[in-house]
């Protein structure tokens, strides 16, 4: 089996600032090939609009009572708010430094549902690039995280992170039932390094957004909004861009794409499909005909291949990234069909 390889689920990793769903790596997975940003028609059609913001900005709240321990009710009087509430900041804000976002988190806790009314508005007014809300009681918080979700500007991304002792398996299911295909993500764990892991994901989510496709295709030049990643499509006449390529002694490497665009371009990122497995060996070629880099994998859950779907220059990632990849599309708005 020649090239059958997706994502792998071994050597596990913990989530940690430096390893990161960027949007350079998002791109690659599409299969686009880099263009140089020295060519005057893609770097004019790839220019960043201006206002727009240089870094992803992102709000984090704290949905608690106001009181410094609990005692009766889930967490419980062995919860120490403001020690969990210092563990939680200090790992957003240094996912937030390694990644180069601005965020914007207040320590005084949203006790009332006022106080979400008024951060909606905040949102709609000056958008951010994504909110995360954390919850912090049980029996306080769900309302209040409930209207937000509700209520937010509908295209704007939102992590609820609940960790253990928050959240009954009855707040996980209706908060799932209620949120599907809205660009939400609710995350119940007990880890707390995982809010690292949602700073990357908004992070790479507002990257995307403001990622331009140069396509040298067509005869009239426009912009193709691609609907659930939010990138722009940029079309630049072909005899433009050969004029430029020929002013050009080298080309550098970049963001920028020269994409053969398909017949519908604008739903090309609809789904993916993922799985994991395991690379067993090189095939070489020559002896061997095809593709010059070949791999023979073992894809897990698949004890026939002509069960696989169609796959054609796969995106092969070595580590443990199944379950990230598949929480980013939820926040996204991507389907996952497995392979």
């Amino acid at each position: 089996m020649e090239s059958r390889a997706v994502l792998s689920d071994q050597n596990p990793q913990r989530c940690h600032c430096g390893s990161m769903l960027a949007r350079r790596d998002f791109i690659a997975g599409l299969g686009l090939a880099a263009l140089g940003p020295s060519l005057g028609a893609v770097e004019s059609a790839l220019a960043v609009p201006a206002g727009a913001s240089a870094k992803p900005r992102v709000r984090a709240v704290f949905v608690r009572q106001k009181t410094d321990r609990y005692f009766m009710g889930w967490p419980g009087a062995a919860y120490d708010v403001q020690a969990r509430q210092a563990d939680y900041t200090k790992v957003l804000t240094g996912a937030a430094k390694a990644l180069g976002v601005d965020i914007e988190l207040s320590q005084e806790p949203v006790t009332e549902l006022g106080q979400i009314s008024a951060l909606v508005s905040q949102c709609e007014q000056k958008p951010p690039d994504g909110v995360v809300l954390i919850s912090m009681c049980l029996n306080t918080s769900w309302d209040k995280i409930t209207q937000f979700v509700v209520k937010r500007p509908p295209t704007l991304p939102v992590i609820v992170y609940s960790p253990k002792g928050t959240s009954f398996l009855d707040n996980v299911q209706q908060m799932a039932q209620r949120t599907k295909g809205t660009g939400t993500f609710l995350a119940s764990t007990s880890d707390v390094d995982w809010l690292g892991q949602a700073m990357r994901m908004l992070h790479a989510h507002a990257q995307i957004k403001r990622t331009r496709v140069c396509v040298v295709q067509g005869e009239k030049p426009g912009d193709l909004a691609l609907e659930r990643l939010g990138s722009t499509l940029r079309y630049v006449h072909f005899h433009r861009f050969t004029e430029e390529y020929k002013k050009v002694a080298i080309m550098k490497f970049s963001d920028a794409a020269w994409w053969a665009a398909p017949k519908d371009p604008a739903s090309c990122a609809s789904s993916i499909l993922l799985g994991t497995g395991r690379v067993v060996r090189n095939i070489d070629n020559p002896p061997s005909g095809g593709c010059r880099t070949s791999l023979e994998v073992q894809v897990d859950g698949i004890d026939d291949v002509r069960k696989l779907k169609y796959l054609h220059h796969q995106l092969i990632i070595l580590g443990k990234h199944k379950e990230r990849l598949r929480a980013y599309c939820e926040l996204a708005g991507i389907e996952v069909q497995t392979v």
